[in-house]
């Protein structure tokens, strides 16, 4: 497995990546369920080409590579990607691809590039092969059409491009901001998977923190409706379904100081983890924090 492209600045994710979940073999509880109603919808994997954007450490990207996907997996965060590799060599598994680029810097390189040679020369796309990219000059055509499409107004129709990947994947990642990107992430597979925040996670450790230091925005609260009313929009047909999770997370004071540092952070709060820890230490008992956590999820497949 080798890492292709240029290495992006450390950002938030890096600071989050030694304690975000890890690869173990399987998925877990929540992953399980996801791949259990897509494989009621008739989704294989097996030596399917796919784009997992936002990878991170790789939960995903890893159990489908064992499932037999040829899996490209992109980020933003070097400090992510990290955690994949160790994950990766740790159960001996190959990707096709680690790219440390964000989705734009992703498409602006197979725009200017093609599909062949989008992040270096080992960079490996296995088109559908109804794209019938056969030589060099059908490769630029392509390319130009994607880069027109790219250039296009909010209001513009799905790009006009054959599906690059036979399967785009994104799981409960901020990669994709705009309408564009929404387009381009549903014009680079023949089959699109997409899960994400369909409602505010509620959690009773970060809950009154954000009431006393949170900005009040809203990430990724709204990030499924958003897509969906894309989808409306455009009249493309698809299967969804919700998700739900009820669990209760058990942190070190240490850890949860951070972890809560962390999503204030990402909110725009200036707040310091002395203020964080003089708050949360009321709650520990045992010298742990109790975390209920409540969220829903759609999971979309196209």
């Amino acid at each position: 497995m080798e890492k292709i492209g240029e290495k992006s600045d450390e950002n938030s994710w890096d600071k989050k990546s030694e304690s975000y979940a890890k690869f173990s073999g399987e998925p877990g509880s929540f992953g399980k369920r996801v791949f259990e109603i897509l494989r009621g919808w008739g989704v294989s994997f097996a030596s399917k080409s796919l784009l997992d954007v936002g990878a991170g450490t790789g939960v995903y990207s890893l159990y489908l590579a064992s499932l037999g996907a040829k899996v490209t997996a992109i980020d933003s965060s070097e400090g992510m990607l990290r955690e994949l590799r160790r994950s990766a060599e740790e159960f001996g598994i190959s990707l096709q691809n680690v790219l440390n680029l964000s989705f734009a810097e992703f498409c602006e390189r197979l725009s200017r590039d093609g599909f062949a040679d989008a992040a270096g020369e080992n960079f490996k796309i296995y088109p559908h092969p109804q794209s019938k990219i056969s030589n060099a000059q059908d490769q630029e055509a392509q390319a130009l059409n994607f880069k027109n499409s790219a250039s296009r107004s909010r209001e513009s129709e799905n790009f006009k491009i054959p599906a690059v990947f036979d399967i785009a994947f994104l799981t409960m990642s901020p990669a994709l901001k705009s309408t564009e990107d929404f387009e381009a992430f549903l014009a680079l597979g023949e089959r699109k998977i997409y899960l994400n925040w369909a409602s505010e996670r509620n959690s009773s450790m970060l809950a009154p923190l954000f009431e006393r230091f949170g900005t009040g925005a809203k990430r990724l609260a709204t990030a499924a409706e958003k897509f969906e009313a894309l989808l409306g929009a455009r009249d493309i047909k698809f299967k969804s379904e919700i998700l739900t999770e009820r669990r209760e997370q058990k942190r070190s004071l240490q850890e949860a100081v951070q972890n809560a540092a962390w999503h204030l952070h990402m909110d725009g709060a200036e707040v310091s983890e002395r203020e964080i820890e003089e708050i949360l230490k009321k709650r520990a008992k045992g010298g742990m924090i109790s975390d209920d956590i409540e969220a829903s999820f759609k999971l979309f497949y196209i």
